[in-house]
């Protein structure tokens, strides 16, 4: 279970924490299948053959959280200015289903940044308020209508786990 009090910690830690900004290696390029631009981020724990945490950019009771072996992936992410996400559905590159809970930490206006998903409707994102998607399994789409970058946490964890949100 990831718990409500773990997401208000790791919420509170992203927003003062500065994050090394990557381009990831997977996503680069125009030409990509779903994205028109790089995405930019930094991963804090991933697994694939091995399990690797960021420890020493953590601090304890954010390490101790990603010690929950149902997360699967981990990581800081932003969408950039006047951004649009192609439809899409997540690849399967773990060994379990997952979903996705995102944590807007900066929307540089409100209404302008959402998910469309396969149900036709927008979904907007809110400033520390918690979305649990099955970004795997059902299309959707990304989009920051703004002049800014939007900035967010997210976890992948597997599709049974419970996260508690209210």
């Amino acid at each position: 279970m990831i718990t409500k009090k773990e997401l208000k910690e790791f919420y509170e830690w992203g927003l003062k924490t500065e994050f090394p900004l990557k381009i990831s290696p997977k996503f680069t390029g125009r030409g990509r299948d779903f994205q028109t631009y790089d995405v930019t981020g930094y991963w804090l724990k991933m697994t694939r053959k091995m399990v690797n945490i960021r420890k020493n950019f953590m601090p304890e009771n954010i390490f101790k959280m990603h010690e929950n072996h149902e997360i699967l992936y981990s990581g800081y992410a932003i969408i950039a200015a006047n951004c649009y996400i192609k439809p899409h559905k997540d690849p399967d590159v773990y060994m379990h289903d997952y979903k996705r809970i995102q944590l807007p930490l900066e929307l540089p206006e409100r209404g302008k940044c959402y998910m469309t998903w396969d149900d036709g409707k927008d979904y907007y994102w809110n400033e520390g308020e918690v979305q649990i998607w099955d970004v795997m399994n059902h299309t959707h789409s990304g989009t920051n209508k703004s002049d800014k970058p939007h900035k967010f946490l997210f976890m992948d964890v597997k599709i049974e786990s419970e996260v508690e949100i209210d």
